[in-house]
């Protein structure tokens, strides 16, 4: 469980499944910010780049757009930060016709674009379509701050954690003795 109402969520659910006993993280109510400090500091940008088919000619018109999304991105990140920052650069192609696109790594070469596109492909539909004309659908591109996150280190207990009291609860289910704990 995680979130503000992690406790109240963990006693519910376990109450239902007829648990008598929850286990908690000690950031557990706050673990989405947590979590939040700990991301490097990122930023991602796309732009449609006209279904065009994947050759050459394409590359001339995607590669301004990823100098633009990546300029974007960097002028963002810079108000944010003064750290080093990597951008990946991704396509999402798709076979001409269908609907669903899949997201490769950027590369000039548009028959390793293909083959990454097609072995992707066979391994989500179990199928290849050689020779049909894939598209160019967006151009995706992914910033990110290349520091190591904090760390940051709770503390440890020697030993087994003893209750400081006990403390009577009144439910629907009539009274019970729960421990309490110093949270550290």
């Amino acid at each position: 469980v995680f979130g503000g109402a992690a406790g109240q969520v963990a006693c519910a659910v376990a109450r239902r499944l007829g648990m008598r006993r929850v286990i908690a993280h000690p950031l557990a109510g706050v673990l989405s910010a947590y979590g939040m400090g700990l991301a490097r500091l990122g930023w991602q940008g796309e732009r449609d780049v006209g279904r065009r088919p994947l050759d050459r000619a394409t590359f001339a018109l995607v590669d301004p757009v990823f100098a633009e999304l990546e300029a974007e991105g960097r002028a963002i990140l810079s108000r944010e930060t003064r750290e080093e920052i990597a951008a990946a650069q991704r396509l999402e192609l798709r076979y001409r016709g269908s609907e669903t696109g899949i997201v490769v790594p950027y590369t000039p070469e548009p028959d390793t674009l293909r083959e990454a596109f097609e072995r992707e492909h066979e391994r989500l539909f179990g199928y290849r379509r050689r020779g049909h004309v894939i598209e160019v659908v967006t151009a995706r591109s992914e910033l990110e701050t290349l520091s190591a996150p904090p760390t940051w280190n709770l503390p440890q207990t020697a030993g087994e954690p003893r209750p400081l009291r006990e403390q009577t609860l009144r439910d629907r289910d009539g009274e019970i003795a729960i421990p309490v704990y110093a949270r550290e």
